[in-house]
């Protein structure tokens, strides 16, 4: 079925449907789609944000850890956690 414009045939080459009369709500109607394929990317139709959202998420929480992790060394309160813990030993 084509939705959104594209139909995938192949995990690397889709179909660009294009509707030229009888549209049926949001899809058209079988009888009057036309299909031009051509060679997209395999993401093509896939929102690329679902994509970038988690890779930029994980990104900022290592910098927030290394930023507190060099806060805290610059500071001296993790060296004197070392020391405390190597005493203790």
């Amino acid at each position: 079925m084509c939705l959104n414009g594209i139909e995938a045939h192949h995990p690397h080459v889709a179909s660009i449907c294009v509707c030229h009369e009888g549209w049926v709500g949001r899809h058209c109607d079988r009888r009057s789609m036309a299909y031009t394929t051509t060679a997209l990317p395999a993401t093509a139709g896939f929102p690329l944000g679902w994509v970038l959202a988690p890779i930029f998420l994980i990104l900022a929480f290592v910098a927030i850890f290394l930023i507190v992790c060099w806060r805290r060394r610059r500071s001296g309160r993790f060296s004197r956690l070392v020391e405390v813990e190597l005493i203790n030993l």
